[in-house]
């Protein structure tokens, strides 16, 4: 049964409690049904009295959750020993007192693809950075996994949530749309001058700077976009390399290409 005390006005509540934030989100509601998702985001502390403390209060919240749940966050923690390189000997208890977590609160890890660890200090990478789920919450998304993206200046990967059913291709015009990133060009002011200072009619302003700025995209931007597209090409093969062995000359090279 979902507890009264979590439902608001707008059909959305946070609860924070010791390291762990709940998102209830309403669906689907009409008179007689009421769909509900549970996300909770979580962090686990590195010191693993405190990690307890969580795996409680995660235990806490499974009891009072019958609907569709998603656990994410770093849990600090790994499920199995090949999930950690480098480094000292696998702390087996910790991995019993996670694995113990997840059973009692009936909870799945639904896996990763890309490169295996998700954090790394030095020789040291772990996978500590996941989604699990219960079991209603994958029959509702049957098609959703996890995809580990490349380090962005951080020692955590960012974790990508997918849609694998999506597979639709959109044909047509693309519609337009302004990027930020054109701002840090000192050239892009004489565009939009160019555009709008001409003329007072607004449709006519807003029409021409569409096309002109797609045309000054196009000569100017693309080629930064495919050389930003090769970067990240050889940020995933030296990662992949990386999650391997450890070496300080792909380390260089890495940090030479952020």
């Amino acid at each position: 049964m979902v507890p009264s005390a979590l439902f608001s006005s707008n059909n959305r509540q946070i609860v924070d409690n010791g390291g762990v934030r709940v998102f209830l989100f309403v669906n689907e509601k009409t008179e007689y049904h009421v769909l509900l998702t549970y996300f909770t985001f979580v962090y686990g502390s590195p010191r693993s009295v405190e990690r307890r403390i969580l795996w409680e209060n995660l235990k806490d919240i499974g009891e009072t959750v019958n609907n569709d749940w998603a656990v994410l966050g770093d849990f600090n923690s790994i499920l199995e020993g090949n999930e950690k390189q480098g480094g000292g000997d696998v702390c087996w208890s910790s991995v019993q007192e996670f694995s113990n977590c997840l059973s009692g609160c009936h909870l799945l890890d639904i896996g990763c693809s890309g490169p295996k660890f998700s954090w790394k200090r030095g020789k040291l990478q772990e996978r500590i950075d996941r989604l699990v789920v219960n079991d209603s919450w994958l029959l509702s998304y049957p098609h959703r996994s996890i995809y580990h993206l490349s380090f962005n200046r951080s020692d955590h990967r960012p974790l990508l949530l997918k849609d694998d059913s999506c597979t639709a291709i959109f044909k047509g015009p693309k519609p337009f749309r302004f990027l930020v990133a054109w701002l840090t060009d000192e050239n892009f002011g004489e565009v939009v001058d160019a555009c709008w200072n001409q003329t007072s009619d607004w449709v006519h302003a807003k029409d021409k700077f569409q096309r002109e700025a797609s045309l000054w995209h196009c000569n100017v931007f693309k080629e930064l976009h495919r050389r930003k597209l090769k970067i990240q090409g050889r940020l995933r093969g030296l990662e992949a390399e990386m999650c391997r062995y450890h070496s300080e000359a792909l380390e260089r090279l890495h940090k030479s290409l952020w």
